[in-house]
């Protein structure tokens, strides 16, 4: 697996009133290998406790995004989730995103046959907000 998520930011971002707000998560990815990859599944848990299971989406014919659990050699993938975690609403200003669940693990794992691999990494609440601020 190949993914070029830690150029971007992982959030996905409105602004509004001159403030950017967290709509949801979201990592791209790649299958660079020439073996399918199964099972494919995605957690972020933030430091508050709280965990989101992430949707996998992979690109299909003609640019379409479909749902999935395999993704074919050198074909493009997401984890993501449009849920906040709190599901209090559907988006929140960044700054109380980040004050209030801190940094979070991402967790991805997939079988490439058979053999089941596991990539962790966290994302620090300094790491997130330079991504917030890369992209403003």
């Amino acid at each position: 697996m190949s993914s070029d998520r830690l150029g971007r930011s992982i959030f996905v971002t409105r602004r509004l009133a001159g403030a950017t707000w967290i709509e949801g998560l979201a990592i791209a990815g790649e299958n660079a290998s020439k073996q399918m990859l199964t099972g494919v599944q995605g957690t972020i848990k933030m430091d508050s406790g709280e965990e989101i299971k992430l949707s996998v989406s992979t690109e299909g014919r003609q640019g379409k995004w479909t749902d999935a659990q395999h993704v074919s050699p050198g074909s493009k993938f997401t984890l993501k989730s449009a849920l906040i975690p709190d599901n209090a609403q559907t988006e929140v200003p960044a700054e109380e995103f980040l004050s209030k669940h801190g940094g979070m693990i991402f967790r991805v794992s997939y079988a490439i046959a058979g053999v089941q691999t596991t990539v962790i990494e966290y994302f620090s609440v300094a790491k997130l907000r330079a991504q917030l601020a890369d992209m403003s």
